[in-house]
Protein backbone atom coordinates (compact mmCIF):
# COMPACT_ATOMS: atom_id res chain seq x y z
CA UNK A 1 0.00 0.00 0.00
CA UNK A 2 1.41 3.45 -1.02
CA UNK A 3 2.09 5.72 2.08
CA UNK A 4 1.14 9.44 1.35
CA UNK A 5 4.40 12.01 2.29
CA UNK A 6 2.97 14.95 4.44
CA UNK A 7 4.05 17.48 6.01
CA UNK A 8 5.08 16.96 9.20
CA UNK A 9 6.05 13.24 9.02
CA UNK A 10 8.64 11.43 10.61
CA UNK A 11 10.59 8.76 8.58
CA UNK A 12 13.45 6.54 8.90
CA UNK A 13 16.12 6.13 6.72
CA UNK A 14 18.35 3.00 6.56
CA UNK A 15 21.62 3.47 6.90
CA UNK A 16 23.32 0.40 8.22
CA UNK A 17 23.18 -2.45 10.34
CA UNK A 18 19.31 -2.14 11.27
CA UNK A 19 19.99 1.66 12.26
CA UNK A 20 18.02 4.27 10.63
CA UNK A 21 18.81 8.22 10.15
CA UNK A 22 15.21 10.39 11.18
CA UNK A 23 14.24 12.48 8.47
CA UNK A 24 11.15 15.30 8.21
CA UNK A 25 9.35 16.04 5.58
CA UNK A 26 9.39 19.67 5.74
CA UNK A 27 7.80 20.70 2.59
CA UNK A 28 5.24 17.86 0.22
CA UNK A 29 6.30 19.15 -4.01
CA UNK A 30 4.58 16.83 -6.10
CA UNK A 31 6.21 14.00 -6.31
CA UNK A 32 9.11 15.78 -4.51
CA UNK A 33 9.66 16.89 -0.83
CA UNK A 34 12.19 19.18 0.92
CA UNK A 35 13.64 17.10 3.99
CA UNK A 36 15.74 17.81 7.26
CA UNK A 37 17.41 14.75 7.97
CA UNK A 38 19.12 14.27 11.14
CA UNK A 39 22.47 12.75 12.22
CA UNK A 40 21.80 10.31 14.63
CA UNK A 41 21.30 6.78 14.29
CA UNK A 42 18.35 5.02 16.27
CA UNK A 43 17.75 1.61 16.25
CA UNK A 44 15.03 0.73 13.92
CA UNK A 45 12.68 -1.17 16.21
CA UNK A 46 13.26 2.15 19.01
CA UNK A 47 10.07 2.79 20.14
CA UNK A 48 9.83 6.57 21.29
CA UNK A 49 11.61 7.99 17.70
CA UNK A 50 9.31 11.06 18.49
CA UNK A 51 11.23 11.97 21.89
CA UNK A 52 14.72 12.64 19.24
CA UNK A 53 15.85 16.24 18.92
CA UNK A 54 14.63 17.18 15.43
CA UNK A 55 15.83 20.67 15.25
CA UNK A 56 19.30 20.78 13.86
CA UNK A 57 19.23 18.67 10.62
CA UNK A 58 22.78 17.67 8.87
CA UNK A 59 20.85 16.95 6.20
CA UNK A 60 18.50 19.69 4.05
CA UNK A 61 17.68 18.58 0.59
CA UNK A 62 15.29 17.88 -1.73
CA UNK A 63 14.36 14.15 -2.79
CA UNK A 64 11.62 12.02 -4.22
CA UNK A 65 8.88 10.60 -2.25
CA UNK A 66 9.32 7.21 -3.91
CA UNK A 67 10.82 5.43 -0.89
CA UNK A 68 8.16 6.72 1.81
CA UNK A 69 5.32 5.79 -0.76
CA UNK A 70 7.10 2.02 -1.16
CA UNK A 71 7.46 2.22 2.79
CA UNK A 72 11.19 2.03 2.07
CA UNK A 73 11.35 5.34 4.69
CA UNK A 74 8.89 4.15 6.76
CA UNK A 75 6.84 6.61 8.46
CA UNK A 76 7.52 6.67 12.30
CA UNK A 77 4.99 9.34 13.29
CA UNK A 78 4.37 12.94 13.05
CA UNK A 79 5.08 17.02 14.99
CA UNK A 80 5.22 19.90 13.64
CA UNK A 81 8.39 21.75 11.85
CA UNK A 82 10.63 23.41 14.18
CA UNK A 83 11.23 26.55 14.72
CA UNK A 84 14.69 26.80 13.58
CA UNK A 85 13.83 25.28 10.27
CA UNK A 86 13.81 27.77 7.74
CA UNK A 87 12.85 27.44 3.92
CA UNK A 88 15.72 28.00 1.25
CA UNK A 89 15.58 30.28 -1.40
CA UNK A 90 17.27 29.72 -5.05
CA UNK A 91 18.59 31.59 -7.45
CA UNK A 92 16.88 31.43 -11.12
CA UNK A 93 17.89 33.14 -14.10
CA UNK A 94 14.82 34.73 -15.94
CA UNK A 95 15.13 35.08 -19.46
CA UNK A 96 13.71 37.89 -20.38
CA UNK A 97 14.44 39.95 -19.07
CA UNK A 98 17.99 38.32 -18.47
CA UNK A 99 18.42 39.13 -14.71
CA UNK A 100 18.87 36.54 -12.02
CA UNK A 101 15.56 36.70 -9.37
CA UNK A 102 15.02 34.68 -6.22
CA UNK A 103 13.03 31.30 -6.13
CA UNK A 104 10.94 29.56 -3.44
CA UNK A 105 10.64 26.32 -2.79
CA UNK A 106 7.68 25.57 -4.59
CA UNK A 107 9.05 27.58 -7.71
CA UNK A 108 7.53 30.84 -7.41
CA UNK A 109 9.99 33.08 -8.63
CA UNK A 110 9.81 36.22 -7.58
CA UNK A 111 9.67 39.83 -9.47
CA UNK A 112 12.50 41.89 -8.40
CA UNK A 113 15.91 41.37 -9.83
CA UNK A 114 18.82 40.45 -7.55
CA UNK A 115 22.54 41.24 -8.11
CA UNK A 116 24.88 38.61 -9.95
CA UNK A 117 26.95 38.85 -6.40
CA UNK A 118 23.59 37.94 -4.10
CA UNK A 119 22.80 35.18 -6.66
CA UNK A 120 26.45 33.73 -6.97
CA UNK A 121 26.03 33.26 -3.17
CA UNK A 122 22.92 31.37 -3.45
CA UNK A 123 22.26 27.34 -4.62
CA UNK A 124 20.19 26.62 -8.01
CA UNK A 125 17.29 24.35 -6.82
CA UNK A 126 18.17 20.70 -7.18
CA UNK A 127 16.27 17.10 -6.26
CA UNK A 128 18.81 14.60 -5.10
CA UNK A 129 17.86 10.83 -5.72
CA UNK A 130 17.06 8.55 -2.27
CA UNK A 131 19.90 6.75 -3.21
CA UNK A 132 22.51 9.34 -2.90
CA UNK A 133 20.96 10.51 0.48
CA UNK A 134 21.59 7.01 1.83
CA UNK A 135 24.85 7.06 0.88
CA UNK A 136 25.78 10.48 2.30
CA UNK A 137 24.72 8.75 5.48
CA UNK A 138 26.27 6.08 5.31
CA UNK A 139 29.58 7.74 4.53
CA UNK A 140 28.94 10.57 7.33
CA UNK A 141 28.79 7.69 9.51
CA UNK A 142 32.03 5.99 8.30
CA UNK A 143 30.01 2.95 6.70
CA UNK A 144 31.30 3.78 2.71
CA UNK A 145 34.02 6.50 1.31
CA UNK A 146 33.20 10.02 1.54
CA UNK A 147 32.86 11.87 -2.35
CA UNK A 148 33.38 15.73 -2.51
CA UNK A 149 29.50 15.06 -4.06
CA UNK A 150 28.55 14.67 -0.74
CA UNK A 151 29.02 18.49 0.50
CA UNK A 152 26.20 19.62 -1.81
CA UNK A 153 23.57 18.28 0.66
CA UNK A 154 25.88 18.07 3.83
CA UNK A 155 24.89 21.35 5.85
CA UNK A 156 28.01 23.12 6.67
CA UNK A 157 27.23 22.31 10.05
CA UNK A 158 26.78 18.65 9.93
CA UNK A 159 30.63 17.46 9.07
Amino acid sequence: MLKECRKGHIFGVPVADGQVALGQVIVPLASNFLAAIHRDLIRADETDVLAARLDTPVIFAETMDFKIREGVWPILGSRGIPGSIRLPNYTVWVEPPGEYRIQSIDGTVGSSAISAETAGEMRHQKSYAPAFIEAALQALHGFRPWVSAFDEIILPSGK
